[in-house]
């Protein structure tokens, strides 16, 4: 099994870079980081899972994952990218690993028509979507991540390409750093 039992690491840091606390978690239990009286401003929460798969829960109203490539075990609310200023597509690939594991994705382009519906099955274990880019679809795009019927997520691995490493569950927390 190999690193399948190493704990889970988390640090929560606050606005002001201060560390707020640190968990360690092992196989099978829980960790609980309570922040009872909250600064303004956002928080960083830094996970490592080693080979583990890891849940976090919180009361924030939105958060936003870093990484061009994020391993889901379950359906995702929907989340939002938003395209790299000198990207000329962008492409969401969705991969699992049949025959037990499936996921299905749908994808909506910036202004909220859905573009495609499609999902992960025992002969299929990618599903890559292309988009080319213009002056009118470069606002967010979103994509949703849910349960194939009969199937079950445990590995859904997204990665995008053409975008800047945000995955957000609201569009207005998505921002571009300085020069990009």
């Amino acid at each position: 099994m190999g690193r399948y039992l190493e704990p889970t690491a988390a640090d929560l840091i606050a606005p002001s870079g201060a560390t707020v606390e640190t968990l360690n978690v092992g196989v099978k239990t829980t960790g609980t980081i309570a922040v009872p009286e909250a600064e303004d401003g956002m928080y960083v929460l830094r996970m490592n899972p080693g080979r583990m798969a890891a849940l976090a829960t919180s009361t924030a109203r939105s958060f936003v994952l870093t990484g061009n490539t994020q391993n889901f075990v379950g359906p995702t609310p929907r989340l939002y990218i938003l395209p790299a200023p000198d990207a000329e597509e962008i492409t969401i690939i969705l991969e699992s690993t049949p025959p037990g594991e499936t996921a299905a994705i749908t994808i909506w382009d910036p202004t909220g028509a859905e573009v495609f519906s499609g999902f992960t099955h025992d002969n299929v274990s990618v599903v890559r979507q292309t988009y080319p880019l213009t002056d009118a679809n470069r606002g967010a795009w979103s994509f949703k991540i849910d349960q194939v019927p009969g199937g079950y997520i445990e590995d859904a691995l997204v990665t995008i390409r053409g975008a800047l490493p945000y995955f957000a569950t609201d569009p207005a927390r998505l921002v571009r750093i300085a020069g990009d």
